[in-house]
C-alpha cells in the first residue's frame, strides 16, 4: 500500500521482505525509503515447524496426530526447510526463531529466583544479536520513523530491544502513536530512551532503571495475602504491584520530546454518535453460570491456582451469555481441561442477536455499510454464527467475514476488494494500521478491557481524511455511529471499566480527561480483580456506560466543524418490527440538497419532548450560538437544563 502511495513522490521505496533482500540493501545502500515490519525486525531468519499433537478424527479413525494450532485440522509431515500452511484454515505452520533462544524456566525456578532476589527484579534484555538489526545498522539512516511506537514500549521484548538499537544508529528518530502509554509510567521509559538518550543519561537513568522510573513517577498498590497452610512463612504477606497512574513530574521528559497532535488540529471530521444497547440475558444463562461455578469448584485446584482460576471464571462468565446456544465451551486452565459446558438447544434468537439484526436493517435502509467487531468471544469463534443469523434475518443483505487465513500484509487488499454491506471481523486483526473510512457504522458485538485495542479499534472508521471520503461517497459528511451491545451485567461492567480507563488515559497524554479521575469507580484494579471481588460480594458496582459515552461523545463533537454537524433530521424509513431498545438514527439524504425553509427541532415543554418547525434563518442562528445538540434522537434546542429524556 505504501509503495503504491509513494510511487510518484520522487524517491525510491525499498521493501525489506526477506533476509536476502536485507543483505543486498546493506551491501548496496541505495537512497530512499526503507520499509520493514515489526515482526521481521524482531525475529531471526531461521524458522522451525510448529504444530500440536491432538486427538482428532482421521480416515483411519480417532487417533493422536500432528494438527494445526489454530483449527486442529490434521497436517501432513512437514519436511525440513519447508514453510507450510494449514490446508483448512490457511494458518502458518512455522514460526521464526528468536535470536535470544532463552532456556526454558520452570515455575519452581521462577519462584525461587523471586524469593532469592526479592520483589524488585533487575530489568534487562536477554536479546543478544537480532540479526536484522545487525545489518540495518550498517545503513546510515538520516531518519528512523517508528509507526505504532507503543508496540516497542517493552524493553524486555525483542521488539523493544530492536527499537532501541535501530534508534541509536539513526541521526534522527520520529515515533508515531495514538496511544502513548498504557497508563503506567514505565511504558514511557523505552520510548524516551529511543527518542532522547542524552536527556535520560544526563538525568542519571540507565537502561536497567525502568523499575526505578516506575517507582518515582508511577503508581503502585499493596496487596495483602494470607497463606495459613505454609508454616515456613508469615501468615500474612504484603506485595507491591505496579498500577495505572503517572505523576505530572514526568512532564519534564515528555514535554521536550512529545508533540501532541490533537484532533482540534484536524477539525474536518465527521460527528460521532454512540449508543449502548443493553440486552437481557436468556433464562438459561443463570444455569450456565452455576455450571461453570461447579466445574471450577469440582476441579479441586491447589491454592496457588485459585487466582488464575478466578480469571478463567471471569472470562467464561463474560462470553457465556453470547455463546451458550452455539457451541460447547471447554473450561481450561493453562491448557488443562477442567470441564465442558454443553451447548443449550435454544432455537429463538437471543435479544442481543435481534438487536444486531435491527442495526443491519437500519444501515441497509440508509445505504451505508456496517463493520461488526467480535473478539472471537475469547475462545468460541462467533463470526460464523453471526453471519448465519444476519443472512437468515435479512435475506438480501451482502455479508463478508474476514478469515484468519488472510495474512496481515494482505488485509488492505482484502478490504479494498470486498463490497459487502456488512463485514464481520475480529477486532484483534483490524484494530491497528487500517483506514476503514468506507464504513461509517461500527457495532461492537463484544467489547475488550484492553484500552489500547478499544481506542484503536474505534479509530479505524474515523480518520483524518474520513470527512473527505464521506463527501466522495455520499456527497456530504455523515456521522460515525458506534453501537455497544451487552447481554449481561458483567459485560456492562467491562464496557464501563474500559471507557473509564480510556477517558482517564488522556491525562497522561497531556489532554483534559473526559471525567474526573476521582469519579472512576474501578480505581486501580484490573478488570479480572474487579469482577472476582464483585462476584464474591454478590454486587457489581459500575458507572452507567451510557452516561460515560455521552460525555465522551460531547467531547469528540466539540472539535468538529459546525458545518459537518448540521444534518437535517428526516423521518426514518419503515422497519420490520423488532425488540430493539435503541431509537433509530434519522437517515441522511442520499445526495446533498438545499436547506429547507423549516427544520424540525425538538424542544422541552412541561417536561415533554415536542417537535417544532424552526425557520431556516433562526436555525442557523441557534447553530452559531451553540444552542443545538445533534443526537441519536434528533436535534435538541438547549434552553436551560432539559430533563432527562425517557427511553422509548
Amino acid at each position: 500500500q505504501m509503495v503504491k502511495e509513494y510511487e510518484n513522490e520522487g524517491f525510491d521505496v525499498h521493501v525489506i521482505d526477506s533476509w536476502e533482500r536485507l543483505r543486498e540493501l546493506a551491501r548496496t545502500r541505495p537512497k530512499g525509503l526503507y520499509l520493514i515490519a515489526y515482526t521481521r525486525l524482531r525475529m531471526h531468519p531461521d524458522f522451525v515447524p510448529v504444530t500440536k499433537t491432538a486427538r482428532v478424527k482421521t480416515q483411519e479413525g480417532i487417533k493422536y496426530t500432528e494438527a494445526c494450532l489454530n483449527c486442529s485440522a490434521v497436517v501432513k509431515r512437514i519436511s525440513k526447510g519447508s514453510k507450510e500452511h494449514c490446508p483448512v484454515c490457511g494458518d502458518v505452520l512455522y514460526t521464526y526463531v528468536p535470536e535470544n533462544k532463552r532456556p526454558p524456566l520452570r515455575y519452581r525456578q521462577w519462584i525461587a529466583d523471586i524469593e532469592r532476589n526479592g520483589s524488585s527484579t533487575e530489568v534487562r534484555s536477554h536479546n543478544k544479536q537480532l540479526p536484522y538489526i545487525r545489518f540495518l545498522k550498517r545503513i546510515p539512516f538520516d531518519l528512523a520513523i517508528f509507526d505504532e511506537a507503543h508496540n516497542a514500549a517493552n524493553l524486555m521484548s525483542n521488539q523493544g530491544t530492536a527499537f532501541i538499537r535501530l534508534a541509536a544508529s539513526a541521526n534522527r528518530v520520529l515515533c508515531l502513536t495514538a496511544t502513548v502509554t498504557n497508563g503506567m509510567a514505565k511504558s514511557l521509559y523505552n520510548l524516551l530512551w529511543g527518542i532522547n538518550p542524552v536527556q535520560m543519561r544526563e538525568a542519571g537513568w540507565d537502561m536497567k532503571s525502568a523499575t526505578d522510573f516506575q517507582a518515582k513517577y508511577g503508581a503502585f498498590k499493596e496487596v495483602r495475602k494470607t497463606d495459613e497452610r505454609n508454616r515456613h512463612r508469615e501468615s500474612e504477606k504484603v506485595q507491591t504491584y505496579d498500577t495505572a497512574g503517572i505523576s505530572p513530574a514526568a512532564l519534564v521528559y515528555t514535554l521536550p520530546n512529545f508533540v501532541n497532535v490533537d484532533s482540534e488540529d484536524f477539525d474536518d471530521l465527521p460527528p460521532v454518535e454512540r449508543e449502548v444497547i443493553k440486552c437481557a440475558p436468556h433464562a438459561e444463562v443463570e444455569d450456565c453460570m452455576r455450571t461453570i461455578d461447579k466445574i471450577i469448584d469440582n476441579a479441586e485446584l491447589p491454592i496457588e491456582d485459585k487466582m488464575p482460576a478466578a480469571s478463567v471464571k471471569t472470562a467464561a462468565f463474560l462470553r457465556v451469555s453470547d455463546t451458550f446456544r452455539h457451541a460447547d465451551d471447554e473450561i481450561r486452565l493453562r491448557g488443562s481441561l477442567l470441564g465442558t459446558l454443553q451447548r443449550r438447544p435454544v432455537d429463538e434468537l437471543l435479544e442481543k442477536e435481534s438487536e444486531l439484526v435491527n442495526i443491519v436493517r437500519q444501515v441497509e435502509t440508509w445505504g451505508e455499510r456496517l463493520l461488526v467487531y467480535t473478539g472471537n468471544t475469547q475462545k468460541i469463534d462467533m463470526r460464523g454464527p453471526l453471519r448465519r443469523i444476519i443472512a437468515d434475518s435479512v435475506p438480501n443483505v451482502s455479508i463478508d467475514v474476514l478469515p484468519d487465513s488472510v495474512a496481515p500484509d494482505k488485509l488492505v487488499a482484502w478490504f479494498e476488494k470486498t463490497i459487502a454491506r456488512v463485514v464481520i471481523a475480529s477486532y484483534h486483526r483490524v484494530a491497528t494500521g487500517l483506514n476503514l473510512s468506507q464504513f461509517n457504522n461500527l457495532a461492537w458485538f463484544d467489547y475488550s478491557d484492553n484500552t489500547r485495542m478499544a481506542e484503536q479499534g474505534e479509530g479505524r472508521i474515523r480518520r483524518v481524511n474520513t470527512a473527505d471520503i464521506h463527501r466522495m461517497m455520499y456527497g456530504e459528511v455523515r456521522p460515525c455511529r458506534y453501537w455497544y451491545l451487552t447481554s449481561s451485567p458483567i459485560q456492562e461492567a467491562q464496557l464501563a471499566y474500559t471507557l473509564e480507563k480510556r477517558m482517564i488515559a488522556k491525562l497522561a497524554e497531556g489532554e483534559t480527561p473526559d471525567i474526573d479521575p476521582a469519579e472512576c469507580t474501578s480505581g486501580n484494579q484490573s478488570f479480572s480483580a474487579l469482577i472476582t471481588k464483585a462476584l464474591k460480594e454478590g454486587n457489581i458496582d459500575y458507572q452507567d456506560p451510557s452516561a460515560l459515552l455521552k460525555k465522551m461523545t460531547r467531547s469528540d463533537n466539540t472539535k468538529v466543524r459546525e458545518e459537518n454537524k448540521i444534518v437535517a433530521p428526516l423521518l426514518a424509513a419503515p422497519m420490520t418490527p423488532a425488540t430493539a431498545k435503541v431509537i433509530p438514527f434519522p437517515p441522511p439524504e442520499p445526495s446533498p440538497s438545499p436547506v429547507s425553509e423549516t427544520i424540525p427541532v425538538i424542544v422541552f415543554e412541561d417536561g415533554l419532548e415536542v417537535v417544532k418547525l424552526c425557520p431556516a434563518d433562526k436555525y442557523q442562528e441557534f447553530v452559531t450560538e451553540g444552542m443545538l445538540e445533534v443526537t441519536l434522537f434528533g436535534t435538541y434546542l438547549l434552553t436551560g437544563r432539559p430533563r432527562k429524556r425517557r427511553r422509548a
